[in-house]
C-alpha cells in the first residue's frame, strides 16, 4: 500500500514538473527570466506541498516527505540543466546576435545563427532563421541548402529534396546540395 501511495505522490509532483520542463526548454532560448520565474513557482509549489499538505493516515509521512524532497531536488537539477542548455545556445549564437542587433536583416548572420541552432538540435528555431533569410532573399542558395539540411534532421526528406533542388536551380555548382539530395534519394 505504501508503494502505491508514494507512487501517486510522485506523480502529483512529477507530472506538472515534467510539463513545465518541456515548456521551459522552449522558453529558455527566448527569455531566461521567464524560465527562472516558472521554475521558482514550481519550487514554491513543491515546498508548499512538503510543508502544508498533511499526509493521509494511509501514507507513511516519512515516505511522503522523502518523495516530495526528491521531487524538489529533481526540479533543482532540471533548472540547472535548462540554464546550462540556455547558456550553450547563447554562447554559440552570441556573435550573430550582436551583428543582428546592428542589422536585423544581415543575411549571413541569420543564416549562420540557423546553422548553429541546427548543430544544437534546435531545428524548429533554425528553420525560422532560414525562413527569415529566404524572406529577404528568396534565391539564397546557402539558406535553401541549410533549410534542406534542417528538414532532413526532422525526417522530412521529400521537402528537404525540394530545397536542395531549389539551391541547385539557383546555383548549379552547389556541390553540397547535390550530395545531400543524392544521399536522401538513396535512403
Amino acid at each position: 500500500m505504501g508503494h502505491s501511495s508514494s507512487f501517486s505522490s510522485f506523480f502529483i509532483i512529477g507530472m506538472p514538473t515534467s510539463i513545465i520542463i518541456g515548456l521551459s526548454d522552449e522558453m529558455a532560448y527566448f527569455n531566461k527570466k521567464v524560465v527562472a520565474t516558472v521554475m521558482t513557482i514550481v519550487l514554491v509549489l513543491t515546498w508548499g506541498l512538503i510543508l502544508y499538505q498533511p499526509p493521509s493516515p494511509r501514507v507513511n509521512s516519512t515516505e511522503f516527505y522523502g518523495i516530495a524532497g526528491l521531487s524538489t531536488i529533481f526540479v533543482i537539477i532540471v533548472v540547472a540543466l535548462v540554464f546550462r542548455e540556455w547558456n550553450k545556445i547563447i554562447k554559440a549564437t552570441r556573435p550573430y546576435d550582436e551583428t543582428l542587433e546592428i542589422n536585423p536583416e544581415d543575411i549571413v548572420s541569420l543564416n549562420n545563427k540557423g546553422v548553429e541552432l541546427v548543430n544544437l538540435k534546435r531545428i524548429r528555431w533554425a528553420i525560422e532563421y532560414f525562413d527569415k533569410v529566404l524572406g529577404l532573399e528568396p534565391d539564397d542558395s546557402a539558406a535553401l541548402h541549410n533549410k534542406g539540411v534542417a528538414l532532413t534532421k526532422q525526417r522530412k526528406h521529400r521537402k528537404a529534396v525540394e530545397y536542395f533542388d531549389k539551391a541547385l536551380n539557383v546555383d548549379p555548382g552547389f556541390e553540397n546540395a547535390k550530395r545531400k539530395g543524392e544521399l536522401i534519394l538513396e535512403t
